[in-house]
């Protein structure tokens, strides 16, 4: 699950200053005349009022409960109503209320298609986008520039993940497509272990620094990984960004680790990638 934090999802504030809290969830005159027009109780009328600034201010509908005081507090203020005065959230008020900001603010239910729009923005992103919590900032982004409400944050990192998944699966597919059963033997062989060491591990260790005196070390390097195997040709329409994260992924594992992943164009095209960076690495020293 991507860390709510490192993502642009909106959610309240612990504090705001004057100047924030009158920017973000000030009425206009527009405004109160809807609220005061549409219900006539002071609790209802809090009610509607605060659902409606959160829905601009959030992009989403929050549970009443979930209001921070300082919010409640000033709306109370700009309607005039008694200090005391509560929120009334049936589920039969609150859904009549929904209907009346949708309609007021010309916003879509995140049902009515902003599960898919989410798919077809996410999809083409992470084809170059690595991180999920960048590729939950596209959604969030093409769902309030189309007038969608937002879902529950864990509704799109699980969307997001599962259509992040599915571009691996076909990056994966693509990458190892042309690959001979010669080809494939090749990648395998890294994996062996002999003497207690593997060209697996081997691939994640560098000389000392690329000195003068270290250059026969880093050439002999060299030397070696080009005779291992050729990546490039495999690598050449899938983005920089991504051979770079299926590098570091295999770079993490351990061979035994690597050899255990039971799927094999993504045991393969993770092999692949680290040879081609350590390859390219090799050669920038």
């Amino acid at each position: 699950m991507a860390s709510i934090d490192r993502t642009a999802y909106p959610r309240f504030h612990t504090t705001l200053s004057a100047s924030e809290l009158h920017t973000l969830y000030a009425p206009t005159e527009v405004e109160r005349d809807f609220v005061t027009t549409q219900v006539r109780e002071a609790s209802q009328q809090l009610t509607l009022l605060t659902l409606l600034t959160c829905q601009q201010s959030l992009g989403y509908l929050p549970a009443c409960d979930a209001v921070p005081p300082y919010v409640l507090q000033y709306l109370v203020q700009q309607l005039r109503l008694p200090p005391e005065t509560g929120f009334h959230d049936t589920p039969h008020a609150r859904a009549r209320y929904r209907q009346l900001i949708r309609g007021y603010l010309d916003v879509h239910a995140y049902a009515a298609g902003g599960s898919r729009l989410v798919e077809e923005g996410v999809t083409q992103a992470a084809y170059t986008m690595s991180d999920p919590a960048d590729l939950i900032n596209v959604a969030i982004e093409q769902l309030i520039a189309h007038r969608f409400e937002l879902p529950a944050f864990q509704t799109l990192d699980r969307l997001v993940s599962h259509v992040r998944y599915g571009v691996h699966q076909d990056l994966y597919a693509r990458i190892t497509a042309a690959l001979s059963p010669a080809d494939q033997a090749h990648l395998e062989a890294l994996l062996h272990v002999h003497d207690g060491r593997s060209a697996f591990t081997q691939l994640k260790d560098t000389p000392r620094r690329a000195t003068l005196g270290h250059v026969r070390q880093w050439t002999a390097r060299l030397t070696w990984l080009e005779g291992l195997f050729t990546p490039q040709p495999f690598l050449r329409d899938v983005a920089h960004t991504k051979v770079q994260q299926f590098a570091a992924e295999a770079a993490a594992l351990e061979v035994g680790d690597i050899r255990a992943i039971r799927d094999t164009p993504r045991r393969l095209s993770l092999l692949l990638c680290l040879l081609h960076r350590a390859q390219v690495q090799t050669r920038d020293q």
